[in-house]
């Protein structure tokens, strides 16, 4: 059975740019599924040039809503409480949630397709990372480690838009930068026994665009990350949300891997054998 795969997501404003090429890429990668059935629904934030741009590439298979804000520059909350709006039309239905920083295989919208239960929820994680676009078309590629960021999850929206779970994203509202995958992940393993994750199986490549963060950016992440924990850790509190969830490691953890390969298995021994040399040099230090 075909489902609508609906990718809920938002995008800076293009100003010619490395992160034009990046967001570009992202575009092309959505337009080069096999997998046809599927919607951009795009919140923006007052930003110009956004929705011309899509509409030329995607036509009909793009909604762009947007949104204002006083305060803030965006929410990646109503990014999503969008996507869910969208999803009721459909009786069933596939929600992503991701940065448009990422590219995607050509199979991805199939596979989850073909994976789909009504309690699904999925990821890959972690990327692999390329630092620029040049290395991407390059294919120089190194793997992210477990505790860096989620930047794709996908939820069969039966799951998702059930009242007392958008009611939880609704009271708990998450503004610009920082959190939020955690928070998505805390509902995920609160109302689904059915966490996959797809590296090895399809894989999902994360382009840094390679910029040195200034003072003042830093200082905005600090306070972007400091303002969104308030509302994560009073869902944890409120709603009994496992604590570990802010710990990406964990995170990974929770997800059932599909396919593991002998490159993967590497991976892990390489990680596992790192964690002992630090706890080694750690003893050696202080003893």
């Amino acid at each position: 059975m075909e489902r609508k795969i609906i990718v809920c997501t938002t995008f800076r404003e293009f100003k010619k740019t490395e992160n034009d090429k990046i967001q570009l890429l992202f575009l092309e990668s959505i337009q080069k599924q096999k997998y046809s059935n599927y919607l951009l629904v795009v919140t923006t934030f007052g930003e110009k040039n956004v929705k011309p741009i899509l509409e030329e590439k995607f036509g009909n298979k793009v909604i762009v809503i947007d949104e204002e804000l006083e305060k803030y520059r965006y929410s990646l909350t109503m990014v999503v409480l969008n996507g869910i709006k969208i999803a009721e039309k459909y009786k069933e239905s596939i929600l992503i949630w991701c940065t448009c920083d990422i590219i995607l295989k050509t199979d991805y919208f199939s596979i989850i397709n073909k994976i789909y239960k009504k309690d699904i929820v999925g990821t890959t994680h972690p990327n692999l990372i390329a630092k620029t676009v040049g290395d991407f078309k390059n294919k120089k590629f190194t793997m992210a480690t477990l505790g860096q960021g989620f930047d794709l999850l996908f939820f069969a929206t039966e799951l998702l838009k059930q009242e007392k779970i958008v009611d939880i994203i609704q009271k708990y509202y998450f503004y610009e930068w920082g959190v939020f995958e955690h928070f998505l992940i805390g509902i995920a393993l609160m109302y689904s026994d059915n966490l996959v994750n797809l590296v090895n199986y399809s894989d999902i490549v994360k382009i840094e665009n390679d910029r040195e963060a200034n003072h003042e950016s830093k200082i905005f992440f600090q306070e972007c990350r400091e303002r969104n924990m308030r509302p994560f850790l009073k869902c944890i509190r409120e709603m009994n949300m496992p604590r570990r969830v802010k710990d990406l490691k964990y995170c990974h953890s929770k997800f059932k891997i599909l396919k593991i390969t002998p490159k993967w298995i590497i991976y892990v021994i390489k990680l596992k054998m790192n964690e002992v040399i630090k706890k080694l040099k750690y003893y050696v230090i202080h003893t």
